[in-house]
């Protein structure tokens, strides 16, 4: 990864490559509205962590082409957990999410450790071709950052005064080109999801109805799964290295379409801070996503609505 120290204020903004802040007890990195983060239990030295040399997220990712055009095709489906594997059933889901030119996600959760209380809250906007992407974390270290995507750059927001609903939003910020910031947090806020969902990651699975709802459960592989989500773990938290996973677990639900409507995460995992102190961690959040609104990205001085559950 690049990394140039200093900031460059050009048109009221200040600039540069790399964004690194050390947090000892909880960072929450929440992108695309799903992830967990990281709650101090207990610290110690000597667990071995693992090892991703070698490993591509391209390697273990779906190419969707081939069963979108046979979901195009098929029409109207009484079950289509008889076309499509589970892997296949959850990428159209996000796909057909993608679709939609006005969504909105809402993550919430609370993560216990060490008799400690991190409360989660992070939102992603789509509207005119834009993107907005919040995440807060508030407990012993109360953290929150907003990233703004448009078609010429990302930028990231460090919030102040943080509260559970919002914070403010100074006007220093760090810009990304698109490739910058996944090369350091593993996806745009313009992708729904920062797991890889594939038939190569999902080790377990299974599909119930809930009325007309698919609900997929899954366990993932403890490595490809991740590929993409440690990066942004090891850039927000400053972490000596990747972290390595425990347990990846996520619930998915369908609606009779395929559009993706909700993500239970659950997982687990060891951390270690630049300091050399490791952690064992973890988390889950439950999002929410929505396409039957009139979204629109707030400036900076308005907060999000996390109360939101969707049109009456």
């Amino acid at each position: 990864m690049n990394i140039k120290n200093g900031l460059k204020k050009i048109n009221g903004y200040y600039f540069k490559k790399k964004l690194v802040t050390s947090i000892i007890v909880g960072v929450f990195a929440i992108a695309a509205g799903v992830g967990a983060g990281i709650v101090i239990d207990k610290f110690v030295l000597g667990q071995i962590s693992a090892n991703y040399d070698g490993m591509d997220a391209g390697d273990y990712s779906m190419d969707t082409d081939s069963f979108m055009e046979k979901y195009n095709a098929l029409g109207n489906c009484d079950d289509y957990s008889t076309k499509f594997t589970p892997a296949e059933m959850i990428n159209i889901g996000f796909t057909l999410y993608k679709r939609f030119d006005n969504t909105m996600s809402i993550t919430k959760g609370t993560v216990h450790a060490a008799g400690t209380e991190q409360l989660i809250r992070a939102a992603n906007v789509k509207a005119d071709g834009e993107y907005l992407e919040e995440s807060i974390s508030l407990g012993v270290i109360p953290v929150a950052t907003r990233t703004y995507q448009n078609s010429e750059n990302i930028r990231l927001i460090r919030g102040t005064n943080i509260q559970a609903e919002g914070a403010v939003w100074p006007d220093e910020c760090v810009v990304y080109t698109n490739e910058e910031y996944i090369e350091d947090f593993g996806k745009t806020p313009s992708d729904p999801c920062i797991y890889i969902i594939s038939s190569k990651t999902i080790t377990e699975s299974s599909i119930t109805r809930d009325g007309t709802d698919y609900v997929i459960s899954t366990k993932l592989t403890k490595k490809s799964s991740v590929l993409n989500y440690i990066r942004q773990m090891k850039s927000i938290s400053n972490l000596k290295e990747y972290p390595s996973f425990n347990k990846m677990e996520i619930t998915f639900t369908l609606d009779s379409n395929l559009l993706i409507k909700k993500a239970v995460t659950s997982e687990a995992y060891f951390a270690r801070t630049s300091s050399g102190l490791g952690s064992t961690c973890d988390g889950g959040v439950t999002i929410e996503y929505f396409t039957d609104g009139n979204f629109t990205i707030p400036d900076r001085n308005t907060p999000i609505n996390y109360s939101y559950q969707g049109a009456k």
